[in-house]
């Protein structure tokens, strides 16, 4: 099977450029027919991932962060149609959240990964859809595991532009992240409608959007979420006092957050997150990379649409 490595270099702080070798050595066993390609940027692992599968690749590796599996993941679709839906995806995830991992139970250790990568069967999983409005009008992108808004989008572009915070502290980061945003925290007014038409008015911190189980840099928001249960759990973290939030984070490393009062918890198959008109629009990531801020912004899910080795 005609196999292509997407590869981030930068993740993990460029760690993963430095280990190239060595993970060209070991996808080696994956495939006699291993290309490996390297991104430059945002968007490279997109536009490659749909010229290896144009080009007859029918599994893709990807090597990096959640971020390049988030974007490996948009190359496999185009208009939501799959462009080989026979095609499969391995993940060698070596960045510095590692929260698509966590979701899967992978390995950390090269070797470890790609043995079970040799020995695992594709089976399908799910892939969030975001419709949100962008700065030049509006977009759609696939996620893999997490697309959220509010305080822990804060976070993602707080660490983003702190790289060598990013580069030292690995998933610590977050947590640095995340204690600043509660400190400053901001909430929104929003309205939040689910697919049974039902519709919440709420004042929020953050609203996660759940297709996998962790966001952050290891917190476990979301552990009742499924990869392949065609559903999307939303977790909400309404206002509270700033002392009060900032203690509970620690509570989302181990899925303690959900018995307190201000977090609420909802299972659909498509939500509608809007800012009550003339409120501040909503700062949001996917797959833990910023994308802006939105007004308004549509998520659902494509049960089953991508083949994942594990």
């Amino acid at each position: 099977m005609k196999t292509v490595a997407v590869v981030n270099p930068h993740a993990a702080g460029g760690r993963t450029g430095r280990a190239l070798g060595r993970i060209t050595r070991a996808l080696a066993r994956v495939s006699d027919t291993l290309e490996v390609v390297t991104t430059r940027g945002r968007g490279d692992a997109t536009r490659l991932t749909s010229n290896a599968l144009h080009a007859g690749a029918r599994r893709i590796v990807a090597v990096g962060g959640d971020g390049t599996v988030g974007e490996v993941v948009n190359g496999y679709f185009h208009q939501r149609v799959a462009l080989q839906p026979s095609a499969e995806l391995a993940v060698l995830e070596l960045g510095t959240g590692g929260d698509y991992r966590r979701s899967l139970g992978s390995a950390t250790n090269i070797e470890e990964a790609v043995a079970r990568m040799v020995s695992g069967t594709a089976v399908p999983v799910d892939v969030g859809i975001a419709h949100y409005e962008g700065p030049d009008g509006m977009k759609e992108r696939c996620f893999a595991n997490i697309a959220s808004l509010g305080m822990s989008a804060d976070v993602a572009a707080r660490v983003d532009s702190l790289p060598r915070l990013k580069r030292y502290a690995g998933p610590l980061a977050f947590a640095v992240g995340a204690a600043l945003s509660a400190v400053r925290q901001h909430t929104y007014r929003i309205v939040l409608t689910l697919d049974s038409g039902v519709a919440h008015t709420l004042e929020v911190a953050l609203c996660a959007v759940c297709n996998g189980q962790y966001f952050g840099g290891g917190m476990h928001v979301a552990p009742m979420a499924r990869l392949d249960d065609g559903r999307l759990d939303v977790i909400v973290v309404e206002r509270a006092p700033r002392l009060v939030l900032l203690r509970s984070l620690r509570l989302l490393y181990t899925a303690s957050h959900l018995g307190l009062p201000f977090v609420r918890h909802f299972r659909t198959s498509r939500v509608t997150i809007a800012v009550v008109a003339g409120g501040v629009p909503l700062p949001l990531e996917l797959d833990g990379d910023s994308v802006g801020r939105s007004p308004v912004a549509n998520f659902d899910v494509l049960p089953g649409a991508l083949r994942l080795r594990r």
